[in-house]
């Protein structure tokens, strides 16, 4: 599909405040929610009420320019549907519709991003046609064609150890009292671990305060899983009152990696460069793209936004 990579580029929450399509706040509540749920923005945001899948579908195919089709009145194909690897279709929610030649077409009910693009043009050999669906149509396919056990099992798949928690992992985080910045320094070089340094980020002191012994700090105050994932939800809601709340940010973070969850951290951590750079706080928001790249080398966003060389 020609300028699938330019569409690719847009963000869902451009997408939906810029058309007017719900309100900045709503969108707020649902991406927020989405970093400790593990559900989709989109799911929330029809599940939550601020918006009816039908309008979801219609700002999708004004916005990007992309024909709607609807499962009642197209039949899936069982056939191609076990050639595409399932994990791919859990991963990035689409169904395959049809295929001719290198031309494979695909429903989304979604918004979607330049690594899926790019992951499953190179899985299939293919070059992707996408149309819009209803969510639950293609949900309601998924469920026919792969059981909830493996869904399940794709969903949960385990994170290497060593890419939870490494030690020295820079942040771009104010540190406001400095008192606490000495501990955590003399915390650091009493675990044996690197020293935490600061640098001067876009005329503030911000600190490389994610060592593993800050990281094995959080955790240990909040040790047990539950009591984790209801601090993750309180510290959401602290983001949604001040989205540059650092201390915040920098807890979700440590909590979310300390549980396994890389994803809902490099979320958290998108959420926050886009922040900044809308707030001109263009070397802080280079920062934070590259400590994202840390944690996901291939995150597609965090490569784009920082300057090569």
């Amino acid at each position: 599909m020609k300028n699938l990579e330019k569409l690719a580029e847009k963000k869902l929450e451009q997408i939906l405040v810029d058309g007017g399509y719900v309100e900045l706040e709503k969108l707020k509540i649902a991406m927020n929610e989405s970093t400790v749920s593990g559900k989709t923005i989109e799911a929330l945001l029809i599940e939550k009420g601020f918006m009816d899948e039908t309008n979801f579908a219609f700002a999708l195919c004004t916005e990007l320019q992309l024909p709607f089709l609807s499962l009642d009145n197209h039949p899936v194909s069982a056939d191609l549907i076990q050639e595409i690897p399932k994990s791919l279709m859990v991963k990035y929610q689409f169904i395959p519709l049809d295929r001719f030649d290198n031309i494979l077409c695909i429903l989304v009910g979604g918004a979607f991003n330049l690594e899926m693009i790019t992951e499953i043009q190179t899985e299939t050999q293919t070059n992707l046609f996408i149309y819009i669906g209803l969510l639950s149509q293609l949900r309601k396919t998924l469920d026919e064609y792969i059981t909830e056990e493996e869904q399940e099992a794709i969903n949960t798949e385990v994170i290497p150890e060593d890419a939870q928690v490494t030690a020295g992992w820079e942040s771009i985080f104010d540190v406001a009292d400095q008192a606490v910045m000495d501990e955590l320094k003399q915390k650091a070089i009493d675990s044996g671990l690197h020293g935490v340094s600061s640098t001067n980020v876009g005329g503030s002191s911000a600190s490389q305060q994610y060592s593993g012994a800050y990281t094995k700090e959080v955790s240990g105050a909040v040790n047990a899983p539950d009591a984790q994932k209801q601090e993750l939800v309180r510290l959401s809601q602290r983001l949604l009152e001040d989205p540059f709340d650092y201390d915040a940010v920098n807890q979700y973070v440590a909590i979310a990696l300390s549980l396994g969850d890389k994803q809902s951290a490099i979320n958290q951590l998108l959420l926050f460069a886009r922040g900044l750079k809308q707030n001109q706080d263009i070397d802080g928001a280079v920062n934070c793209y590259n400590y994202i790249l840390e944690l996901d080398p291939n995150n597609a966003e965090a490569k784009k936004e920082v300057p090569k060389g």
